[in-house]
């Protein structure tokens, strides 16, 4: 359970560094440039913090999906996206392939 938590923060960090990425696309401000750096690297830390306590392939499929997760719900509920079924079958698909390589 520790683990999932510390991946779960990770993958709020990268998500956050994704979002303001998309806000340093737009308008090339330097100053967000080095916060989209530093949150990626507060993530990649929060992954490799989880290596203790599980292998390193499934650590970074777990902070991968949960990134993914998160990006969804902001982009539905920020952005006002939509999600299509296809793309809603892959993220459960990847939860349980997950729950199937934790067995």
């Amino acid at each position: 359970m520790q683990n999932l938590l510390i991946l779960l923060a990770g993958g709020i960090a990268m998500t956050v560094g994704d979002l303001v990425a998309g806000k340093w696309v737009q308008n090339k401000n330097k100053f967000l440039y080095i916060v989209v750096i530093i949150l990626y690297l507060i993530g990649l830390n929060f992954l490799i913090q989880s290596y203790r306590y599980s292998d390193i392939a499934i650590a970074s499929i777990l902070l991968d999906l949960f990134n993914v997760i998160t990006l969804t719900v902001a982009g539905i509920y920020l952005f006002k996206e939509n999600i299509t079924k296809t793309e809603l079958a892959g993220i459960i698909v990847g939860f349980v392939s997950i729950v199937i390589l934790q067995l």
